[in-house]
């Protein structure tokens, strides 16, 4: 700490953290979680919720408006009818369009399988005891080398091989409660 004087009062300064004693400095940690509480330390998870569906709500109300606003004017279009001049009638001039089933039915079936693929990898790779920690990987031509081992090839033969056990180098463990304090 460095003590400045100035005629009137004593200012203290505390050092700046950085390179070489300037750049940057930590914001000061008043106990709050970030929201706003005031609180203890912990996130409140339900304000964000409420904040996130707040979000969607808007993001999502002028998507459907313009949606109702097309389907609307589908309807009324299709509904009415135009004044042919060379008949002197009123005709309905909306031709029937033939969907491309077929199409939509390849569409749907690689949508279905792409979600389902997705999904899976999803699960795998939140599953920490299915793939961490075993030889298993998302891909099964692939095998992960586990820790505290080792592999080489020689001659063309893949030779994997344990340098490393955990267990053979843990402390004792004291037996009573007053040998562990």
């Amino acid at each position: 700490m460095q003590l400045v004087s100035s005629s009137t009062r004593t200012i203290e300064k505390s050092p700046v953290l950085g390179y070489h004693g300037g750049g940057f400095a930590f914001p000061p940690n008043n106990g709050a979680g970030g929201d706003g509480d005031g609180g203890d330390s912990s996130p409140d998870y339900e304000r964000r919720l409420r904040r996130a569906r707040l979000g969607l709500i808007v993001a999502t109300a002028p998507i459907l408006m313009l949606f109702l606003t097309f389907a609307t004017v589908l309807v009324i279009r299709r509904g009415t009818s135009t004044f042919d001049e060379r008949t002197n009638t009123y005709t309905r001039d909306w031709i029937r369009v033939t969907l491309p089933t077929g199409l939509l039915l390849i569409n749907t079936v690689v949508l279905l399988a792409s979600s389902i693929t997705v999904e899976v990898a999803r699960r795998l790779m939140l599953d920490a005891f299915g793939v961490e920690g075993s030889e298993r990987t998302l891909c099964r031509e692939v095998s992960r080398l586990q820790g505290g081992h080792f592999m080489w090839v020689r001659e063309g033969r893949l030779e994997i091989r344990r340098w490393w056990r955990t267990l053979d180098h843990l402390p004792p463990v004291p037996n009573s409660e007053a040998e562990r304090v």
